[in-house]
C-alpha cells in the first residue's frame, strides 16, 4: 500500500496540459532533467560579476539555457506536428463541404438577394419621391410666404412715405393758412386803423371848420347867416355822410375780416378731415400690412410644419422601407436588409492617417514604428528612437 496521502480534487480527470506534459517527460527525460538542473543552477547566480572569468563562466551558462531552450522548442514543434497536421486534416476535409455550400450559398444569394435589395430600393425611391413633394410644397409655401413679406414691407414703406408727404402738405397748408390768416388780419387792421383815421380826420376838419365859421361870426360880433348856416350844416351833414360812409366801410371791413376767419376756420377743418382721413388710412393700410405678415407667418409655419412633416416621413418610411423589404419563408426564415457602412482603400498614400489614431492597435503601430527604425529611420515625433548594446552568446 503507498503511504501518499491523496490531495484535494485528486478525484478530477487530468487537463489536456497534465495528459501532454505526462507524455513528453516519458519521451525526453533527459531534456527535462536538464532544463531543472539548470534552472537549480540558477540559484547560484551571482548578483553581479566582478572578473572576466565569472563572466565567462556566466557567458557559458546563458549558452548552457539557450540550448536547453531550442531543444525544449524542437520537442514543442516536433510533439505539436502531428496535431497541426489533424487539425488542417479537420479543417479540409469539412472545408470541401462547406465551399462547395458557400459556392450554393452564392448561387441562391445571386438570385434571392437581388429581389430582397428591389423592393428595399422600390420603397426608398417611393419615400424620396413622397418626402420632394413635401418639401417642393414647402419651399412653395415659404416662397409664398417670402413674397407676402415683402409685400406687406413694399406697403408699409409706401404708406410711410405717403404719410411723410401728407403730413408735410398738410404742415405747408396750416401754415400757408395761418400766414394768410395773419396777413388777412394784419390788413384788415390796417384798413381798419385807416378809416378810423380817415374818419377821426374828416371829423377833425369838420370840428374845424365849423369851429372857424363860429369863431369868424363871434369875431365879427355877429350871428351866422343863412348862408353861413347853410354852409354849416353842409359840412355837419358831409361830415355825418363821411362818418357813415366810414362806419359802412369799417362795418364792412369787419364783416369781410369775419368772413376771412370762417373761411380760415373752414380752411382749418378740411385741413384736420385730412388729418383724420390720412390717419384712418394710414391704419387701414397699417391692418392690411399685419395681415399680410400674419399671413405670411401662417405660410412659414405651414412650410416648417411641411419640413417637419417630411423629415418625420423620412424617417418613418426608412423603417417602412425596411419592413417591407422582409420577406418571411414557410419554414420561419427571415430576408432582410441590413444598411452598413463600408470602407476600401483608394489610394494608400492619401489615406488620412491621423484620423485613424484612435483606431490603430498598438501592437500595429509597434510593428510599423519597428519597420521604420529598421528601414533607417532615427526621428520620429511621439518614439524615442535609441541605440542600446545587445550581448550574443555563440
Amino acid at each position: 500500500m503507498s503511504n501518499n496521502i491523496a490531495s484535494i480534487g485528486h478525484n478530477e480527470a487530468p487537463s489536456d496540459i497534465d495528459i501532454v506534459g505526462e507524455k513528453a517527460l516519458e519521451l525526453y527525460p533527459d531534456i527535462f532533467a536538464r532544463a531543472n538542473q539548470l534552472m537549480e543552477a540558477a540559484e547560484r547566480v551571482p548578483d553581479k560579476i566582478t572578473s572576466d572569468e565569472e563572466a565567462g563562466k556566466m557567458a557559458d551558462f546563458i549558452k548552457q539555457l539557450t540550448a536547453n531552450k531550442k531543444s525544449l522548442n524542437a520537442v514543442r514543434v516536433e510533439e505539436k506536428q502531428p496535431h497541426l497536421d489533424r487539425g488542417r486534416a479537420v479543417d479540409g476535409f469539412f472545408k470541401r463541404y462547406t465551399e462547395k455550400l458557400d459556392a450554393v450559398l452564392s448561387k441562391v444569394r445571386e438570385v434571392n438577394d437581388p429581389w430582397i435589395k428591389a423592393k428595399k430600393a422600390e420603397e426608398e425611391r417611393i419615400r424620396e419621391e413622397k418626402k420632394a413633394k413635401i418639401r417642393e410644397e414647402a419651399a412653395e409655401k415659404l416662397r409664398i410666404a417670402e413674397e407676402k413679406a415683402a409685400e406687406a414691407e413694399k406697403l408699409r414703406i409706401e404708406q410711410e412715405e405717403k404719410d411723410r408727404q401728407i403730413r408735410e402738405d398738410l404742415e405747408r397748408k396750416k401754415r400757408e393758412a395761418e400766414e394768410k390768416a395773419e396777413a388777412d388780419r394784419k390788413a384788415q387792421q390796417a384798413e381798419i386803423d385807416r378809416l378810423k383815421k380817415e374818419k377821426e380826420d374828416a371829423d377833425r376838419l369838420a370840428a374845424e371848420e365849423i369851429q372857424r365859421v363860429k369863431d369868424e361870426a363871434k369875431a365879427e360880433q355877429r350871428r351866422l347867416s343863412d348862408e353861413e348856416k347853410a354852409r354849416v350844416a353842409k359840412v355837419e351833414e358831409e361830415n355825418r355822410a363821411a362818418k357813415k360812409l366810414v362806419q359802412d366801410e369799417i362795418r364792412e371791413a369787419k364783416d369781410h375780416a369775419k368772413k376771412l376767419e370762417k373761411e380760415n376756420r373752414e380752411l382749418n377743418r378740411e385741413i384736420r378731415k385730412e388729418e383724420r382721413d390720412s390717419d384712418h388710412n394710414s391704419k387701414a393700410t397699417e391692418r392690411e400690412a399685419k395681415a399680410q405678415e400674419r399671413d405670411a407667418n401662417r405660410s412659414l409655419n405651414e412650410a416648417a410644419l411641411l419640413e417637419g412633416q417630411a423629415d418625420r416621413l423620412d424617417k418613418n418610411m426608412l423603417s417602412q422601407a425596411k419592413k417591407a423589404a422582409r420577406v418571411r419563408g414557410e419554414q420561419g426564415s427571415l430576408s432582410t436588409v441590413r444598411t452598413e457602412w463600408k470602407g476600401d482603400i483608394l489610394s494608400r498614400d492619401n489615406i488620412d492617417l491621423e484620423a485613424l489614431r484612435q483606431h490603430i492597435p498598438l501592437d500595429a503601430l509597434e510593428r510599423a514604428v519597428t519597420a521604420f527604425v529598421k528601414a533607417g529611420g532615427r526621428e520620429l515625433r511621439g518614439v524615442s528612437i535609441y541605440e542600446e548594446d545587445i550581448v550574443t552568446i555563440r
